[in-house]
């Protein structure tokens, strides 16, 4: 199941809330909690709720290795809310 979520996320370039939420879920069941934070992040921001996809975003590169694709996504996302609150 989370192999076709990938993929489906893949397909629809991340646009998807229902879609992330349910990546986030079999993250976090597979126990790859960074990946679960940051997908919750970026729903976060698909639905308009840049406090929460903040929080979220910054749980998330404290789990994933620095420096690697999802830690820069996350990255990306609380370097945009800052500016989003200022």
């Amino acid at each position: 199941a989370l192999s076709a979520l990938e993929r489906g996320a893949a397909r629809s370039d991340g646009g998807d809330p229902g879609l992330l939420r349910d990546l986030a879920f079999a993250y976090a069941r597979t126990g790859q909690e960074g990946e679960a934070a940051l997908a919750t992040a970026e729903r976060m921001m698909l639905i308009n709720q840049p406090i929460d996809a903040h929080r979220m975003a910054e749980r998330a590169k404290g789990l994933l290795p620095a420096g690697s694709p999802s830690w820069l996504r996350a990255d990306d996302i609380v370097v945009a809310t800052k500016a989003m609150q200022q």
